[in-house]
């Protein structure tokens, strides 16, 4: 079991890394929150990982910390979210390695807070994550119910640290690991995640990891001390940008685990078939307008979703006419089910294991 050793005398006991891409406008404000963090001087490590393209910026930024004797902020020319963790993997001085976004403001304790969960969970704990609270920059739409906040990195499992059971888990604005334990899965697979600008929305590289920190038989925890706010750009305030997330979604979990979601694609054929004849749309499959509420919108990224996954495994095909709905009453009424047990994470992992169970 390769949990990290302590640190050396006057070595770091964390480090904090930001990999960043052209967001100067607030990446000088997420520094700053990690440099006024409580702990004891040299205790707190931080690397900037900058892979923007514009060099000279970023140059021009770099200079401006070169006085921080615990702050290393890299060029890294390879484009990439998942590279830019590896690398600075590589090179943290600390046992602990904690990721933030760019734009997430770590409260004072934070820090002190991530150390003192790895603490008291024990060598089992592989990862751990906190608190990530919105800051709205603009107003928040009323279509965007808490059901959909994942999608903008916001998490709140609760007021007590804990250990979480399978279906639920941290996100990538604020998690932590054990180094040794990272590199021993062998860190961030680089063909999945954000890499440039937001013209694709790939993820799924932060659940790739803690999928196997599990498998490799290691905890995952949940600290709401270690807090942070998440600052939401207006741009992805919108129900167009929320319709690429859940697409590309469906291209992340396709590209991270290609044989469940071949064996998903049938049940996704038939759930758009349910949607086509419950008449519960006002426009046809593929065609979208704006929802006017939460639920109907969540609705709607489910359909993009489905609809994704049974488009990559050659589209869904009309089912056989024995196979078809009477009437509308019915389809509704499975629709409805449907809905309400996506809406448990912990039943649909449920049924995830049972699918995996009978092949």
């Amino acid at each position: 079991m390769p949990i990290s050793q302590d640190p050396a005398p006057n070595a770091p006991r964390l480090t904090a890394a930001i990999c960043t891409y052209e967001r100067y406008n607030i990446l000088p404000k997420a520094i700053a929150a990690l440099l006024a963090q409580n702990i004891k001087p040299g205790e707190l490590e931080i690397v900037i990982i900058d892979n923007s393209p514009t060099r000279n910026e970023a140059r021009l930024l770099a200079a401006t910390y070169r006085s921080h004797p615990h702050l290393r902020y890299v060029l890294a020319p390879q484009p990439g979210l998942s590279a830019a963790r590896n690398q600075a993997t590589a090179l943290a001085g600390a046992p602990l390695i904690a990721f933030l976004d760019d734009d997430a403001i770590a409260a004072p304790g934070w820090a002190a807070a991530m150390i003192a969960a790895f603490t008291a969970f024990g060598p089992r704990a592989g990862a751990v994550g906190g608190l990530a609270r919105p800051l709205w920059i603009g107003p928040r739409p009323t279509w965007l119910g808490d059901d959909l906040l994942g999608h903008l990195s916001i998490l709140d499992h609760g007021k007590r640290a804990k250990i979480l059971p399978a279906g639920k888990t941290i996100i990538g604005c604020n998690m932590a690991f054990d180094k040794a334990i990272l590199q021993q899965i062998g860190g961030f697979d680089t063909r999945l995640g954000r890499k440039g600008p937001e013209l694709s929305l790939l993820s799924n590289d932060d659940s790739d990891v803690l999928n196997a920190i599990r498998a490799a038989g290691f905890d995952i925890g949940y600290t709401p001390d270690a807090t942070v706010d998440h600052c939401i750009d207006p741009s992805r305030l919108s129900q167009a940008w929320f319709r690429r997330r859940a697409a590309w979604q469906a291209v992340s979990d396709y590209l991270m685990d290609p044989h469940a979601t071949t064996a998903h694609a049938t049940a996704a054929a038939r759930y758009l078939h349910l949607v086509e004849t419950s008449g519960t749309r006002p426009a046809s499959i593929g065609f979208f307008t704006d929802a006017p509420n939460s639920d109907t919108f969540a609705r709607e990224l489910l359909l993009i979703r489905e609809l994704t996954i049974a488009t990559l495994h050659g589209g869904a095909t009309a089912p056989p006419a024995h196979h078809t709905l009477p009437t509308r009453l019915p389809a509704r009424l499975w629709l409805n089910l449907r809905t309400r047990l996506r809406k448990n994470p912990q039943t649909v992992a449920t049924i995830r294991r049972l699918r995996r169970i009978m092949g």
